[in-house]
C-alpha cells in the first residue's frame, strides 16, 4: 500500500552528514516501507559505498543509474527550445552545441542556466545567412 510508503529523495548526497545518517537509519527500522532515491556526483563512488555499506542490513534492493553528459543533440533541443528557434541545422549548427557542451560539460543544469542567460540578456542573433550566433 503507498499510503504506508516512505519516499525520500536526497540530492547532493556526497554532502550527507552523520544527524542526516540516523534519521535515515530511524526511518529505516520504522516497520514502513521505503524508496531512498539518492543522488551524487559520479566522481565521488565513496557517498554510495557508505550508504551500502551503513544501510545493507535495512535494504532490500539497490539499483544504480549513472547519468552522463547530454549529447548535442540534446543541447540543440534545449537552444532550440529555451531560445525559440527552429530545431534545424540552417539555424542552430553544430559548432554552437559544440562551444555549448565544452564550456558546460554537457551538465543539464549549466547548459539550461547558460541558454537562460544567453536569452535574458538578449546575446544571440541570426547571421546574414540565418544560422544563430
Amino acid at each position: 500500500d503507498f499510503a504506508d510508503l516512505i519516499y525520500l529523495f536526497i540530492d547532493d548526497f556526497q554532502w550527507v552528514d552523520s544527524f542526516t545518517w540516523r534519521v535515515i537509519r530511524a526511518l529505516s527500522q520504522c516497520g514502513r516501507k521505503m524508496l531512498l532515491v539518492c543522488a551524487s556526483r559520479s566522481h565521488d563512488k565513496q557517498a554510495m559505498r557508505r550508504m551500502s555499506s551503513s544501510m545493507s542490513s535495512a535494504v532490500d534492493s539497490r539499483s544504480e543509474i549513472t547519468l552522463g553528459p547530454l549529447e548535442l543533440a540534446d543541447i540543440r533541443d534545449l537552444i532550440s527550445s529555451i531560445l525559440n528557434v527552429p530545431n534545424d541545422d540552417s539555424v542552430i549548427d553544430e559548432d554552437i552545441c559544440t562551444h555549448i557542451y565544452q564550456k558546460t560539460g554537457g551538465l543539464p543544469v549549466y547548459v539550461i542556466e547558460l541558454l537562460e542567460t544567453v536569452k535574458r540578456n538578449k546575446s544571440f542573433f541570426f547571421d546574414a545567412e540565418g544560422m544563430l550566433r
